[in-house]
């Protein structure tokens, strides 16, 4: 029955798999690391806390498994193209440009999942992971997998999210990605709510994981905020440690390795042979000599230019979603930009343009607590703004407050660390 609570009698203690046995696993908290590794093959396992790196109770040849806190860990999802697949991974950085809080030279773009034609890409900060890289080196101990500690949870079939309410802050995990929720009472989260929301499709069954029979009462709660969503809520009890559950489990697919491309390590795989070196070297010089100058330079501005057409298509869909068929991407974006710019400035009597819309909206924008405004796009007719707001009901105030201008249409809502980002179309009278 959709929206039914499985307790009492279903409650149940699960066992974990061991494939992950003989990792150690590192959480980093602050100034001192935790860590955990599964002993023997009976489901027991270690755990403690050291001041540093070099304390780490590793053994030779072990695996090292660090999970970055979530909040330094941005899962972005995209729409991909039918075609040109390879153009528009080229072109992912400045598709995923607008959407970072810092420059995108700064950061680190992995694709982790994929579903049909959407793809998940977990964003870090370079400077992240250069710290966490140099201070695990320096103590001799090179990290094999580094990924988002939610994405640690194992992975859910098609249609069901894990949520696991073990520890602080909750980690919600689904087939693209997931996210840590915060802190968790008897009523669900909002950003669990708005991920339900705005799932596309939403799943058919919630599985989550607390730690006694006091908090499985307390989600059992959730019921009637659930029943709205048609969502099958399942509670799993297990009061082991976050942490040990983790280790005493499976390891990270490696699509959600966080040491992809200029981090990979060599000793992972695809190293060359060092038998292999001499001939390998003789056959780069005699390719590198075979090679001209010329072909070597007309490949490589045909490749910009096809990674500059793509992102150019992509950002011109992304402006102006409405158009269909797109020909000639940077003269279709010249003839709207000279559009909107005739509309920016109107001639006595006309219609609101950019600047009265803009002398319309700054009032409720910035006279609301908490609103930061992240994008603003005019097509003529209609505004739609971006903005991250702390509460759910913080946007629903600052739509009320937009709507004494004009129709407002909430079109997507998604859910931050500890924030929400809210993007809302507000279109002109008839």
């Amino acid at each position: 029955m959709n929206g039914g609570v499985a307790l009492g009698a279903s409650t149940r203690i699960t066992g974990a798999a061991t494939r992950g046995q003989g990792a150690l696993w590192v959480w980093p908290r602050g100034d001192e690391l935790e860590w955990s590794e599964a002993v023997g093959g009976n489901g027991r396992v270690r755990s403690g806390r050291v001041a540093g790196w070099a304390e780490l109770p590793r053994r030779a040849g072990q695996r090292l498994v660090v999970c970055l806190p979530g909040a330094l860990v941005r899962v972005h999802r995209v729409r991909t193209p039918g075609r040109n697949r390879r153009r528009f991974m080229a072109a992912l950085p400045f598709v995923l440009e607008d959407r970072l809080a810092q420059d995108v030279d700064a950061c680190h773009l992995v694709p982790i999942a994929r579903r049909r034609r959407e793809l998940a890409v977990a964003v870090v900060a370079r400077a992240t992971l250069d710290a966490l890289l140099e201070a695990a080196r320096a103590a001799g101990h090179p990290p094999a997998l580094v990924v988002a500690d939610y994405l640690a949870l194992p992975e859910p079939e098609e249609g069901v999210w894990t949520l696991d309410l073990t520890a602080q802050p909750a980690w919600l995990r689904h087939a693209l990605g997931g996210a840590a929720l915060g802190a968790v009472g008897t009523r669900p989260p909002p950003a669990l709510l708005l991920a339900l929301e705005s799932a596309a499709p939403a799943p058919r069954r919630l599985v989550a994981h607390v730690a006694d029979a006091q908090q499985a009462g307390d989600v059992a709660t959730w019921h009637e905020a659930l029943a709205a969503h048609a969502v099958e809520l399942d509670v799993v009890t297990d009061p082991r440690p976050r942490a040990a559950r983790l280790a005493a489990g499976a390891l990270p697919r490696e699509p959600f390795n966080l040491l992809s491309g200029a981090y990979r390590d060599p000793a992972r795989g695809g190293a060359t042979p060092r038998r292999l070196l001499p001939a390998a070297a003789l056959a780069a010089g005699v390719l590198l000599c075979a090679m001209l100058g010329f072909v070597l330079e007309t490949h490589r501005l045909a490749t910009a230019h096809d990674a500059l057409t793509a992102a150019l298509e992509q950002t011109y869909r992304e402006a102006f979603p409405e158009a269909r068929n797109v020909v000639d991407a940077r003269f279709q974006m010249a003839r709207r930009l000279d559009a909107l710019r005739a509309a920016a400035v109107p001639a006595a009597g006309a219609d609101r343009g950019l600047v009265g819309w803009l002398a319309a909206l700054a009032p409720a924008l910035l006279g609301a607590d908490g609103v930061r405004v992240e994008t603003l796009h005019f097509d003529g007719r209609s505004v739609t703004v971006e903005v991250v707001v702390p509460t759910r009901a913080a946007l629903d105030a600052l739509g009320a407050a937009l709507a004494r201008l004009g129709p407002v249409d909430v079109q997507d809502v998604e859910p931050l660390a500890d924030a929400l980002r809210g993007r809302l179309q507000l279109t002109r009278p008839a």
